[in-house]
């Protein structure tokens, strides 16, 4: 288990509830008459590393002052404080709010977990009455794991990434493996140019079951190009600043729940044109935001 996430999660429940509960304060209550309170979906299904996900509640009516709803739990599998943290149990909504939302954070596990479920019921209400849908069934399933190297092999990707002026530009590309054992990988034809390959590690973690791909700093796409300023030079990836000799790492991670998505949301890299590794002061263009979509 991830204590470090738990503890992150502890922590910022206890924020949570004491902005939540009555923490003293004085309310005045809903009298107004035909004010109902409901839970606003029947069901939700969460992966456990999900962050912190929200359960609406909703408030029928038109209500002169607060409703307080409180809540309850009924374990079915998912144990509360184990599988979850609710980050409070009592609402107080005012008046003006038509939607509130009970906060929950699934608690990641390592190991492969069959589906736990509990569910949130609306056991008090203060200003109102309950209305027909009183619970919500949480499902908590597994995070799943992500492909390995060998199961990626010569799939298509449709790529998509910023270039030097910001413009939106795509390219279709085959990802080879050169070598299962250490992961070594590239995407054909890079940003569209037949003879770019970008070079690739791919990072598999067998204890969390996941996988990334890593773009190291100072790698070749292509080499023995002819240029008519420069004449025949070489084109490495380069850092932000295009330096291609620095040790960096641009780590691209699965972002969808069926693993066709890899991104590189927030990383910007240069592709520099150089000679015997030197720079030419020449840049051929920058890739920012990177990101692939298996086909």
């Amino acid at each position: 288990m991830k204590l470090n996430n738990l503890f992150a999660v502890v922590f910022g429940a206890a924020l949570l509830v004491s902005c939540s509960d009555d923490d003293g304060q004085k309310f005045n209550w809903n009298t107004a008459p035909d004010v109902t309170v409901e839970m606003g979906t029947p069901s939700i299904t969460v992966k456990e590393n999900a962050s912190r996900f929200s359960v609406p509640v909703i408030v029928s009516g038109e209500p002169n002052g607060y409703v307080q709803v409180k809540f309850d739990i009924i374990e079915q599998g998912a144990i509360e404080d184990i599988n979850f943290i609710i980050t409070t149990k009592t609402l107080n909504i005012n008046s003006e709010d038509k939607v509130a939302y009970v906060e929950i954070a699934p608690v990641d596990f390592d190991d492969e977990d069959p589906m736990r479920s509990f569910i949130l019921n609306i056991a008090e209400v203060k200003g109102a009455a309950v209305g027909v849908a009183s619970e919500t069934l949480v499902n908590i399933k597994d995070k799943g794991q992500s492909p390995k190297l060998d199961a990626l092999e010569n799939t298509t990707w449709e790529c998509s990434y910023l270039d030097y002026d910001g413009s939106e530009a795509s390219f279709t590309s085959k990802l080879v493996v050169d070598n299962l054992a250490d992961g070594s990988c590239h995407l054909e034809s890079f940003i569209g140019e037949d003879i770019c390959s970008l070079p690739l590690i791919y990072e598999y973690d067998e204890k969390t079951r996941f996988g990334k791909f890593v773009i190291n700093n100072g790698v070749y796409i292509c080499t023995g190009v002819s240029f008519n300023q420069i004449g025949v030079a070489d084109i490495q990836v380069g850092n932000a600043s295009g330096n291609t000799s620095i040790e960096q790492r641009y780590v691209g991670n699965w972002i969808d729940d069926e693993y066709t998505t890899v991104s590189w949301q927030g990383s910007k890299f240069m592709l520099m044109i150089t000679q015997n590794g030197a720079s030419t002061g020449y840049l051929f263009d920058a890739v920012e935001n990177l990101t692939m979509v298996k086909q």
